[in-house]
């Protein structure tokens, strides 16, 4: 499998064509372009500081999993790790722990109080 990445061009598919060093080179196969990026490798990944968290919602039954959706829907949409056919797949298949997906540290702070305004059993794991 070759790398590729978006072309700083034209956003289309460009795929790495050669490597000296650090340097690499790709090529758009959209608009024909050019380019070279410089990679950074490090031993270990740097820690910026955030803590991610993953939300859940845990309910009883797939009747009260239902009325949940309404308050999930509304406390997150808009946000960017909140996928709405995820959460629709997994009340067709009756999951009664419904995985919201991954949020930030300070998205938890936001969200926590205002589940608590709309009753929901909201939980968030850290991730490792």
């Amino acid at each position: 499998m070759q790398e590729e990445i978006k072309c700083i061009n034209c956003d289309g598919i460009a795929t790495l064509v050669s490597t000296e060093g650090a340097i690499k080179t790709y090529l758009c196969s959209a608009c024909g372009f050019k380019f070279e990026g410089i990679a950074h490798y490090v031993e270990q990944p740097i820690s910026l500081g955030i803590k991610n968290y993953r939300a859940f919602v845990i309910v009883p039954d797939e009747v009260e999993a239902r009325k949940a959706a309404f308050k999930i829907r509304r406390l997150f949409s808009g946000l960017s790790n909140f996928y709405l056919e995820d959460l629709q797949s997994q009340l067709s298949a009756g999951v009664l722990e419904l995985d919201l997906g991954i949020y930030s540290d300070r998205e938890v702070e936001k969200l926590l109080p205002q589940a608590e305004i709309l009753n929901l059993n909201l939980k968030f794991v850290l991730v490792p």
